[in-house]
């Protein structure tokens, strides 16, 4: 959609949904190509319908380790297509320039029942349905956005969706030792995605760099959402069995590398697992790395800021759910040091010191 698109009429978010819908319907019918997958999300059956087009070549790689062969009757569906897909044109945006917020909410097109963002940035348009239980992903050049963003697409789509398993996605990395995991917290930069990458090396299991679902009952949990992995290209030469996995090799003069691991690590990608703690991740100059205890309250300022900051659509319930879940929980801090091989060991120890409290 891009920004030459003028309204021509106002529409209610309903009305422009079933508009979108009819667009897809339009473009499945034309092509010869449409292929439908399943996934299995926390305790949710999402069926990816796809009309033909680039877009399943770029969406489906970060969710290759959430398929499934079996497909339930009552799953939830997201419908994608681009324009070359062919039929109809999507319908021109019902809203002006202005009315589009920073996380990508657009105003006067958010409630309960439906739902709607667009990634300036992207050209990506996402929309919602409760009570049809469905959800449109519609990017409009997909091969004119940065590699790098597909390393975790329909995100907005999978923060609406959450809920339903009364699940909330936040922006956090988790590694695990067998069922018993660690939420790795901390705004851009701070080395959530690194610490990851060095523990998936170092023999951890992985579930996320970036962002994943948590919920607190019956007890405190993590859900995988993406098995992708970012990087910055230096650390490569310290990670040599990454870099293989690149997939943006055009881009790294200005994005991090991007990696898709589940072809290399499938078996080392958990699905979910029991939160033991929370760690802050810190670079530091030291050579090795350490552990120490944190505010609990740091780590909820951080978490909540981070995720909700980003993520359209979240709102008082999305941070009662991440206050809860680091109410529950111990709080750390990781001096990641110059040696990433030295973390994976830590945050081990960290977790056999977590499994010896009652």
């Amino acid at each position: 959609m891009a920004e030459s698109r003028q309204p021509r009429r106002i529409l209610r978010a309903e009305d422009f949904f079933q508009d979108c819908k009819a667009s897809f319907r339009d473009a499945l019918a034309a092509t010869e190509t449409g292929e439908t997958h399943s996934l299995r999300l926390a305790e949710l059956d999402v069926t990816l319908r796809f009309a033909g087009g680039e877009s399943a070549s770029l969406v489906l790689p970060a969710l290759r380790h959430l398929l499934r062969k079996d497909s339930a009757e009552d799953a939830i569906e997201i419908s994608i297509w681009d324009p070359s897909s062919g039929g109809t044109p999507l319908p021109p945006c019902p809203w002006n320039p202005d009315d589009h917020l920073s996380r990508g909410d657009v105003r006067g097109y958010d409630s309960p029942e439906w739902k709607v963002a667009y990634g300036l940035g992207v050209n990506v348009l996402s929309l919602w349905s409760a009570p049809q239980r469905r959800g449109l992903f519609h990017p409009f050049a997909p091969r004119e956005i940065p590699r790098v963003y597909f390393g975790s697409p329909l995100l907005h789509l999978l923060q609406w969706i959450a809920p339903l398993a009364d699940r909330q996605l936040v922006h956090a990395g988790a590694v695990a030792r067998g069922d018993d995991a660690l939420l790795l917290v901390g705004k851009g930069g701070a080395g959530k995605s690194t610490t990851a990458l060095a523990c998936l090396h170092g023999g951890m299991e992985y579930l996320a760099d970036d962002y994943c679902l948590i919920g607190s009952s019956p007890e405190p949990r993590v859900h995988s959402v993406y098995s992708s992995g970012k990087i910055r290209p230096h650390h490569l030469a310290e990670l040599p069995d990454l870099e293989p996995l690149v997939a943006n090799h055009q881009e790294l003069d200005r994005e991090k590398a991007l990696l898709f691991l589940e072809p290399h690590f499938a078996e080392r990608i958990r699905p979910s697992a029991r939160l033991r703690g929370i760690v802050l991740p810190r670079v530091t100059e030291q050579d090795h790395s350490s552990f120490e205890p944190a505010p609990r309250p740091l780590a909820l300022r951080i978490l909540a800021a981070s995720s909700l900051f980003q993520l359209a659509g979240a709102d008082a319930s999305s941070f009662h759910a991440i206050a809860t879940l680091v109410r529950h929980l111990p709080v750390y801090q990781l001096n990641a040091g110059r040696d990433l091989k030295s973390i994976a060991p830590v945050m081990d120890e960290l977790l056999d010191e977590l499994r010896s409290r009652p």
